[in-house]
């Protein structure tokens, strides 16, 4: 049966109610997006409205004041810079170039050094010093190797790494190497040089070492093996390992000349004999020296060492010999001043162990001011033809004459004979057969503690041995002001911290750091190229305000420092009156614009009001009209 032409109707008003609820909607969406969009204008209006420029002031002919807007190029003209503290460097493409060129190759310390003036290329193409051209500039391993052969004095200009896995960088070197406050990163079989010659100066240097050669019976040392002559090393840190089978010196093998060692610092340094601990061996560790046959004079030793293993042992210096080696008319001369220590010594098979010096047989001696906390442990010697009991000593472990003065030791010790200062004494008879001579060994102020933490003041009980002892001598001073004496004398100048007061000595200076600031940030790709903006008062201003970069000028002694726009009395900041307007004319035709088209929205949706409402009603309307007729018919067939 067909639809009612009023029900046909019906279904034709609903699906028109429909179409105008979905437009009605439509509509209602598109009248928020115009509220967000004039939202949005009127941000970037009120953006507009802040938006400053830099501008710079200029002197005019007549003396007037005239500012103009700040430009890249003209700020630098008129003797700003942006600032090395600047996140980003804004540099043109030429100087990029440069950067990367053969002549730098990308190399930063080289680069500053050359732009900086502080170096400059001689005729073989070496960097050397601009002020002393006999001062050859190191920038990685080869040219060490180079320089250290042909006995060059060499500045450091970065850390570099160098291999000894084929033996010393050089046999022989009587030169200056200037650490420069860098680090040489050692790894081999050996350190840096067989012998140190006479005139040789080390100093300024971080060394960081992995020598590993268990199977050599020959010294090894960090430094070098040996010295012989007049040498001087100073501002050294030492960090890392060395194993050997052999003896072994953190610094320095043996002293045959006259060398004096002073600001030395160990970072957790450690020494590990690798010996299988057969009783025949003879091996020697020791922080700065192994051994002393000449003169050698040690002033301000600070930090941790850890020695496993050796028949002798200790923190600073092995065994100072009597006369022999290259002068055997004369005593080997030591003197030791101003240590503040904290060692570990565990060795299985030992002699003597002490904080500062294992075993000292010549008379000429002097250990003062000095402090030593830690752990000494070690163990008998003992064979069938040299059977002898160990010695374990905070101080020194075992004396033939000299003076020890202002030391105090915290150590734990552990071995047959132990005490804070000394171990044993040794006389004449030891050595020469005559049982009435003796070697005065004078005592002064020193202190320490018992493996319990007891502070001992009865300190003639711990020297029995010596009749020369001046108890009064002793007495002078607490153990408490001895602790404080000795701690406090340390004397230490860290190598990364050194000032580098040597005149001859490479000194950085604000333009090679500058530079060196330029560098870095091209190697990271912080920087803008200035070749198609260096006249964009707007790009310049907006690097400036945005803290991409920062300004700095020179003072009259061409110090740099960083400076502001507020602070600055020669720039101003301004609103930038063409931009206003120009931000003023884009609001108000985008606001004209949204007007217009939600005025539209606002007819559209009030002409499908209407029409909603004349449907509603005729809807409502049809049905009534089929109410009416069920109505009837129900009553017609009842």
């Amino acid at each position: 049966m067909g639809l009612s032409s009023s029900q046909a109707r019906l279904l034709s008003l609903t699906a028109r109610m429909h179409d105008i609820e979905y437009k009605a909607a439509k509509l209602e969406a598109q009248k928020l997006q115009m509220a967000n969009e004039s939202r949005r204008v009127y941000e970037d209006y009120l953006n507009a409205i802040d938006l400053t420029k830099i501008q710079l002031a200029t002197l005019d002919h007549d003396g007037s004041i005239n500012y103009i807007d700040a430009t890249y190029s003209n700020m630098i003209a008129a003797g700003y810079e942006i600032s090395p503290n600047s996140d980003y460097l804004l540099i043109s493409q030429v100087d990029i170039d440069e950067f990367y060129s053969p002549t730098f190759n990308g190399n930063v310390e080289r680069y500053a050094a050359i732009k900086s003036g502080l170096a400059t290329q001689n005729e073989s193409g070496d960097y050397v010093l601009a002020t002393n051209n006999d001062k050859y500039l190191v920038f990685n391993e080869s040219e060490f190797s180079e320089y250290a052969l042909s006995n060059k004095d060499i500045i450091l200009m970065k850390d570099i790494s160098l291999d000894t896995s084929s033996g010393y960088i050089a046999e022989n070197y009587s030169g200056t190497l200037d650490g420069n406050g860098n680090t040489l990163n050692i790894t081999g079989k050996d350190g840096l040089f067989r012998y140190l010659k006479d005139g040789a100066v080390v100093s300024n240097l971080n060394l960081n070492v992995n020598i590993d050669n268990p199977n050599d019976k020959l010294v090894k040392a960090t430094l070098s093996r040996a010295v012989e002559g007049n040498v001087n090393i100073n501002n050294i840190n030492i960090s890392g390992t060395i194993s050997s089978w052999y003896t072994a010196g953190g610094l320095i093998g043996t002293c045959r000349g006259d060398l004096n060692i002073s600001n030395i610092s160990f970072n957790n340094f450690k020494m590990i004999n690798t010996d299988d601990q057969d009783s025949t061996t003879s091996a020697t560790f020791a922080g700065i020296a192994s051994n002393n046959l000449g003169v050698l004079n040690i002033s301000g030793v600070t930090g941790t060492i850890s020695i496993d293993g050796g028949y002798s042992a200790s923190g600073v210096l092995g065994r100072v010999y009597r006369a022999q080696g290259l002068n055997p008319d004369k005593n080997s001369i030591t003197n030791i001043q101003n240590v503040n220590i904290n060692v570990d010594i565990n060795s299985e098979i030992s002699d003597n162990a002490g904080g500062i010096i294992s075993i000292a047989m010549s008379p000429d001696t002097v250990i003062k001011n000095c402090y030593v906390s830690g752990n000494i442990t070690v163990s008998n010697y003992e064979d069938e033809e040299n059977a002898r009991s160990s010695t374990a000593s905070g101080i020194v472990g075992g004396i033939r004459g000299g003076l020890i003065e202002n030391c105090y030791s915290d150590t734990v010790l552990n071995g047959e004979i132990y005490a804070p200062i000394k171990g044993r004494t040794y006389y004449q008879t030891d050595v020469e057969g005559d049982d009435t001579a003796v070697y005065p060994l004078c005592l002064k102020n020193i202190g320490g503690s018992d493996n319990d933490g007891n502070v001992i003041t009865d300190n003639s009980k711990l020297y029995y041995e010596s009749s020369l002892i001046d108890l009064e001598l002793i007495q002078t001073l607490s153990p408490e002001e001895i602790k404080s004496i000795s701690q406090t004398h340390n004397g230490l100048r860290l190598a990364s911290e050194s000032d580098n007061t040597n005149n001859d000595s490479f000194i950085s200076s604000p333009e090679y750091e500058y530079y060196k600031s330029i560098g870095e940030k091209i190697i990271s790709n912080k920087y803008f190229i200035t070749d198609n903006y260096a006249e964009d008062s707007q790009w310049f201003s907006n690097l400036v305000e945005n803290g991409y970069v920062l300004l700095s000028k020179k003072d009259s002694k061409g110090i740099r420092y960083d400076i502001s726009v507020a602070t600055d009395t020669a720039l101003q900041e301004v609103t930038d009156k063409t931009l206003l307007r120009k931000a003023e004319a884009k609001y108000e035709a985008d606001m004209k614009r949204i007007d217009m088209k939600d005025r539209k929205f606002d007819t559209d949706l009030a002409a499908l009001d209407n029409e909603r409402n004349a449907i509603k009603q005729e809807i409502d309307t049809l049905k009534t009209v089929a109410k009416d007729n069920v109505e009837r018919t129900f009553r017609l067939f009842s």
